[in-house]
């Protein structure tokens, strides 16, 4: 019989479950968090870490806060380490607070456990919805008071062979400097936690005996705790290799494989992706005169209605992009006031600007001319007559306009982009993957989402 027990150990900058089979050394599964912005990374000053049974929307098996070291976004205390854990299916979830106990990011990704041996998994922590994690008034540096008090100390692991722990936790343990100061803790952990069969044995031969670990576990392990715990551990397991310049550790797989000069994923800092972009010399870049906006996407802003002349000009629904200036979708011309139609179907601007159909007695219906009734082929949009398979304000029924980015093709509004490089098709290169159709739309050469190109106004 197997005996797949999973013992979780969490530890500096890295969470470690470690999965018991058949009496032998336990095999591992490393866990950790990456935040997904440096933004985030300076804003973080707490991670609250948790096991959730059943799956990322299952319930706490265990729970704890990490200490992430002011504006570093490096994980430097961990608060305590889940005990034996079931096969079956686990949530690693976290979420990082500010100094203001304010909810930033979260995240949470699934696993299977038993899993393997030397299995490592990291959680990558992204922007939420802000939100209090807590009162003002119990908020210390990040820390909301009286953590200790809740769900986790009351639920079954803290009832369990240790319960002298948990109970004077709050008091001893994590009010004190030192980690074992706290009521009986090791006479505990040793009897409880590491006495399970063929682990104990193991454990402090093996895991504690490591560098600067074991030798002081009672007296520099626990008692460096709150001084920064991290002189003796980051030595032996969790803080990594020292890289250098240029070189990254972004797997948490104890090498420096990441050129993050050019690795368009890890670009510059682990998590740092450039999209479509390449990273050049640890920089986000696009070939020229593409321009690269800041989130993942090469731009051209002599073409581009969503970043016309500048990434932070967006056309109107009327308006497309040509010569890095906003003018009148194909078909349609520009009225006085500035407003773009379509002379061939306005009945207030029938064939010429001014010309009203209403006025006409019963010809008020506009097709290129005031007409009493629209012809075969034609919709009647309020007495204009409207082609529906490729009017980009009126398409596949009236008044349905397709968004800035969007063309009107065969009925339907597809998104669009100028093909970069490509002056005329086809445009192999360039109209790939969800924009295949290379197509001529007013002066420009675009690929569009679709089989169809839009089609020209009579």
């Amino acid at each position: 019989m197997h005996d797949e027990r999973v013992r979780a150990r969490l530890a500096v900058a890295v969470t470690a479950a470690t999965l018991a089979g058949c009496g032998t050394e336990p095999h591992g599964l490393d866990w950790g968090f990456v935040l997904a912005t440096p933004a985030l990374r300076a804003r973080t000053a707490r991670i609250e870490a948790r096991v959730l049974a059943g799956g990322c929307t299952g319930s706490a098996v265990f729970t704890t806060e990490i200490r992430v070291a002011s504006g570093s976004g490096m994980m430097s205390v961990a608060m305590d380490r889940p005990g034996e854990l079931a096969p079956g299916r686990y949530g690693l979830s976290g979420s990082a607070r500010d100094t203001a106990c304010t909810i930033i990011a979260e995240g949470c990704d699934e696993i299977d456990l038993p899993a393997g041996a030397d299995t490592r998994h990291v959680v990558t922590l992204a922007a939420t919805t802000e939100r209090p994690a807590c009162a003002a008034a119990m908020c210390t540096d990040g820390s909301c008071a009286g953590v200790d008090a809740g769900p986790a100390d009351a639920g079954a692991r803290d009832a369990g062979p240790d319960g002298a722990i948990d109970a004077g936790s709050d008091a001893g343990t994590d009010a004190g400097p030192d980690f074992d100061a706290g009521p009986d803790f090791d006479a505990g952990f040793d009897a409880g936690f590491d006495a399970g069969p063929g682990i104990d044995a193991g454990y402090d031969a093996g895991y504690d005996a490591g560098p600067g670990i074991d030798a002081g576990y009672d007296a520099g392990y626990d008692a460096a705790r709150d001084a920064g715990r991290d002189a003796g551990y980051d030595a032996g397991r969790d803080a990594g290799p020292t890289c250098s310049a240029g070189t990254a550790d972004c797997d948490l797989n104890g090498s420096c494989e990441t050129d993050t000069t050019n690795d368009r994923n890890n670009c510059a800092m682990c998590g740092r992706s450039c999209g479509e972009a390449a990273c050049v010399s640890s920089a986000c870049s696009c070939t020229a005169p593409l321009v690269y906006d800041g989130a993942g996407r090469c731009r051209d802003l002599a073409r581009d209605a969503t970043a016309c002349g500048g990434l932070t000009t967006t056309c109107r629904s009327d308006q497309y992009c040509t010569g890095s200036s906003c003018v009148c979708r194909p078909g349609y011309e520009a009225l006085p006031g500035g407003a773009c139609t379509n002379l061939q179907t306005d009945p207030r601007n029938c064939g010429v600007i001014g010309r009203d159909c209403s006025t006409m007695g019963t010809m008020v219906t506009c097709r290129s001319s005031c007409q009493d009734a629209c012809t075969v082929g034609q919709t009647n949009c309020s007495n204009a007559c409207v082609q529906i398979d490729r009017d980009p304000l009126h398409c596949g029924g009236c008044g349905t306009a397709c968004a800035v980015g969007q063309v009107c093709a065969a009925s339907m509004c597809r998104s669009y982009r100028p093909a970069a490089g490509c002056a005329t098709c086809p445009c192999a290169s360039a109209c790939t993957g969800t924009v295949p159709t290379c197509c001529t739309y007013g002066a420009n050469t675009v690929c569009v989402a679709g089989a169809s190109c839009p089609s020209s106004f009579p």
